[in-house]
């Protein structure tokens, strides 16, 4: 299968002024043998895969290095013939990076794949484990949509022209300004395996989670939209943070702590009571209170990606014995196999 091409952080222009990078070589010789998740047997092993993969992951994050490219190619199957089932290696560190190193203001560039980066990449925020999880998740809801039998994708049986279709319509994007509108679709459609009840409770609760959190931001965004119109200047009222992408996107490093949303609507109250001194926007600022306190009602809507929530999905379906076959990857239905190499070309 071919190779999906990483998005290279010298591949997005950006107004500001990159910094100065001293680049090395480095190899790292690994001594598992692996294969591509193209090549899963079943939707068991699909699922060990990604939990394997999100062990290591966590595992490096809690040494505070980041990968910021988890894609198809990133996770590979190892081919150990004395263990009973064949588990995950998650690989390819060349865009890994130290979390202590980040600034607290926007990154100038930002990487991954494109069919498998967060919605949330789109703001161009500080890359943030979550946003590796979310691609995790896009990882093992491409192969499953790709590979997995009983498919039931917005209430259709997959097959054949309709699994082309499908693919072709969430995970064709050619720039990286085309991932937000038709991901966020996806995250609207309810997908199901057949008999597989754990694993499709999988795929709903991940999917329920980013879809909660998403339309929390967009809940914010119009809101920020409004506060601007009045003349809110978030630079100048924390000294830190001028828009609410990055309020939200950088949370998660002020000062080296982290900072939780409810602290983001907190700042937004601060504004309003400052705006409130000013009669010429008297009437907007009392309709932003109320857009505020909705936000705030919702804020347990709002809640990112984890570690142990994706855990403990992905175990519970593990754990659960459910299993259905896959799709070979050099299948006999020629349209499965256009479709292959026309999105991971």
């Amino acid at each position: 299968m071919a190779r999906p091409s990483g998005l290279q952080p010298e591949s997005i222009s950006s107004s500001v002024e990159k910094p100065k990078e001293c680049r090395r070589l480095d190899w790292l010789l690994l001594k598992e043998v692996g294969t591509n998740l193209s090549n899963v047997r079943d939707s068991k092993e699909l699922v060990q895969v990604i939990l394997d993969a999100e062990d290591a992951h966590e595992s490096v994050c809690d040494v505070h290095i980041l990968h910021r490219d988890v894609s198809s190619n990133s996770i590979l199957i190892t081919l150990d013939a004395s263990k009973e089932r064949r588990r995950g290696l998650l690989i390819d560190w060349e865009m890994a990076k130290d979390m202590h190193d980040e600034g607290l203001m926007e990154r100038p560039s930002i990487t991954g794949t494109l069919m498998f980066m967060a919605i949330a990449l789109n703001n161009r925020p500080l890359h943030q484990p979550w946003h590796d999880l979310e691609s995790m998740f896009w990882v093992l809801f491409y192969f499953t949509l790709r590979h997995v039998y009983g498919v039931v994708f917005d209430g259709e049986l997959l097959s054949g022209e309709r699994r082309k279709s499908v693919l072709e319509s969430f995970f064709n994007y050619d720039y990286l300004r085309s991932l937000s509108l038709p991901k966020k679709d996806l995250l609207q459609a309810t997908t199901t395996v057949l008999n597989c009840h754990l694993f499709s409770g999988l795929l709903q609760g991940i999917r329920e989670r980013l879809q909660s959190a998403y339309a929390w931001f967009d809940m914010l965004s119009s809101l920020e939209k409004n506060f601007k119109s009045c003349g809110a200047n978030f630079r100048a009222s924390n000294n830190q943070y001028q828009d609410l992408e990055k309020d939200v996107e950088n949370a998660h490093l002020v000062a080296g702590r982290s900072i939780d949303l409810e602290a983001i609507v907190d700042w937004r109250e601060a504004e309003i009571m400052r705006l409130k001194t000013d009669p010429r926007v008297a009437t907007d600022v009392a309709y932003l209170g109320r857009q505020l306190a909705r936000a705030r009602l919702n804020i347990t809507d709002a809640q990112l990606l984890d570690h142990d929530f994706f855990r403990l999905h992905l175990k519970a379906a593990l754990d659960a014995g459910e299993e259905t076959r896959c799709i070979p990857p050099h299948s006999p239905d020629p349209e499965l196999d256009d479709v292959e190499q026309s999105h991971l070309a």
